[in-house]
């Protein structure tokens, strides 16, 4: 912060480094969507419990089904949505300083 700023600016130049972070990181979660689908087309989680050396049929069943690309799948989107609510209550806090600005 330089001494002659005001704080107002101050605040607003941090909650905007702050909603720029969170912008990249939800762009790194869709990113993630084209290798977890990836991953799964190709069989990776059969090919890990069987490096594992588990051969139970039953659990790589259920592991070749699409049960795990719709778990993760979850995840992601929960995470991309956390990320979306934090956006926006950091843009909120970034109107609520601009209002107070433009009040004073």
């Amino acid at each position: 912060m330089a001494l002659a700023e005001p704080c107002v600016l101050f605040l607003r130049r941090g909650f905007e480094a702050q909603r720029q972070g969170l912008l990249w990181l939800r762009r790194l979660v869709l990113l993630m969507v084209p290798g977890v689908l990836a991953l799964w087309w190709g069989g990776g989680p059969v090919l890990g419990l069987k490096t594992w050396g588990i051969q139970s049929p039953r659990l790589l069943r259920l592991v070749k089904g699409p049960l795990p690309l719709i778990a993760i799948a979850l995840m992601l989107s929960f995470v991309w949505f956390a990320f979306w609510k934090e956006g926006r209550k950091v843009d909120r806090e970034i109107e609520k300083l601009s209002t107070e600005q433009a009040a004073s």
